[in-house]
């Protein structure tokens, strides 16, 4: 069935994930993130749905492959729903799936709610701090996005070619030219 997602040949994977007498978090994971990574996150969301009403157990792995399903969809309100049980659960949030957050919120306009979340995550790492800053760039705000990609140095962590995409396109926007040319230099 892995394979079958893996290889995009979805209708198979449905049909041996249906076939199963048992469709345990392995099984399910498998197939909801196929869909997803297949650019078909409305129905890995769908699925996602239907299991919860059998004594499926998500964990981080499955919750992430959703998280990334609503930023396909824009659908924040399930994206919430979703950030809300990991919370609930108390499911360890790592950089990965703490990324995955944030990138929703940002593509999702809720810029608020994205800060908070990298402010209350433990484990960030340059994955994290490029989804924040180029969402912050995108959505207008280039003093945010410039304060929290110098918070990158004062943790220790180096920058990559994205984040500076990222600064470079905030301080364009916002018309930072000698900001930009100071980071152009740097990078």
């Amino acid at each position: 069935m892995d394979m079958y997602a893996k290889c995009e040949c979805l209708c198979m994977a449905k049909q041996i994930f249906y076939e199963l007498h048992e469709r345990d978090i392995v099984s399910s994971t498998s197939i909801i993130s196929g869909l997803e990574q297949s650019k078909r996150p409305k129905e890995s969301v769908e699925l996602f749905c239907n299991r919860q009403t059998s004594s499926l157990e998500p964990d981080e792995v499955i919750l992430t492959s959703v998280l990334r399903a609503c930023v396909s969809l824009g659908a924040l309100e399930y994206g919430k729903w979703v950030h809300k049980y990991i919370n609930h659960r108390g499911i360890i949030w790592d950089s990965h799936n703490g990324t995955v957050i944030i990138d929703m919120y940002e593509k999702c306009g809720c810029v608020e709610l994205a800060q908070k979340t990298i402010r209350e995550m433990s484990g960030k790492n340059v994955f994290t701090w490029n989804a924040l800053i180029g969402g912050l760039a995108m959505h207008g705000h280039g003093h945010d996005a410039l304060k929290h990609f110098k918070e990158i140095g004062k943790v220790g962590m180096r920058e990559n070619e994205v984040t500076f995409l990222a600064i470079l396109t905030a301080c364009c926007h916002f018309g930072f030219v000698s900001v930009g040319h100071s980071y152009e230099k740097s990078a």
